[in-house]
């Protein structure tokens, strides 16, 4: 489940048209640091509970990311993040409507309960 579609969307973007002023290296780095937030993101698969406690840590991957590209101003960042965040608030209310993934949601405890809602 790819919750942050619309920043990852944002970090290929900015990654692949260079227009950040970074080293070679730097890009290749960025794009590493994506590709294990991709990685992540699928790992969750259809659990939209593992997905939404999961988002927290790749958003502030993403968001380093974007800060490391030197476009944390950029207004095409807000829009990709206020979009995802109407995609995960319809994610965690259809999550609610189900008694199971309510229970799952309910049951989570330490640092995925405290995580998930940030």
């Amino acid at each position: 489940m790819f919750l942050h579609e619309s920043l990852v969307c944002f970090v290929e973007r900015a990654c692949n048209t260079h227009i950040t002023g970074l080293s070679p290296h730097e890009l290749a780095q960025s794009r590493k640091a994506l590709d294990a937030c991709l990685t992540s993101m699928a790992s969750c698969g259809d659990d939209v509970v593992y997905a939404i406690v999961r988002s927290v840590p790749i958003r502030k991957t993403l968001l380093e990311i974007v800060a490391n590209l030197g476009l944390p101003n950029d207004p095409n960042l807000r829009a990709a993040q206020r979009s995802d965040s109407e995609r995960i608030a319809t994610v965690l209310i259809t999550a609610l409507g189900s008694e199971a993934q309510r229970n799952a949601i309910l049951n989570l405890s330490g640092d995925s309960a405290h995580g998930s809602w940030m």
